[in-house]
């Protein structure tokens, strides 16, 4: 709950995204971490990223993923839904729709699953 509290605290300031990272981490190995805002009109935002210290996140996966592969994110259907508390998913690259969103999203970007 500690951390939980402090990643709280830290929102907005300069420090937010590396205690993200550090909570998340503290959870399970954790390699990159994105956290996006899904607006009501559809859109998606980047807010943050950090990763594992000297780990390359590939950056057009990010991007690639930012305008077009998030329309096909199996995801959405549990952020469309009203809130019922923590929810936890785990999306194994087989389960992603299309060969593109698989190369670009986890073949490029050297993800098992997110």
């Amino acid at each position: 709950m500690h951390s939980l509290e402090g990643l709280i605290a830290d929102l907005g300031t300069a420090g937010f995204r590396e205690r993200l990272y550090g909570a998340l981490d503290g959870l399970a190995q954790t390699d990159h971490v994105s956290l996006l805002r899904h607006g009501s009109d559809g859109c998606i935002r980047l807010v943050c990223t950090a990763s594992r210290p000297r780990w390359r996140f590939a950056q057009e996966a990010q991007r690639a993923y930012l305008d077009r592969f998030h329309a096909l994110d199996p995801n959405r259907e549990a952020l469309s839904r009203p809130p019922a508390g923590a929810l936890v998913r785990r999306l194994r690259r087989e389960q992603v729709p299309g060969a593109d969103y698989r190369h670009y999203c986890y073949d490029a970007a050297r993800l098992v699953d997110r």
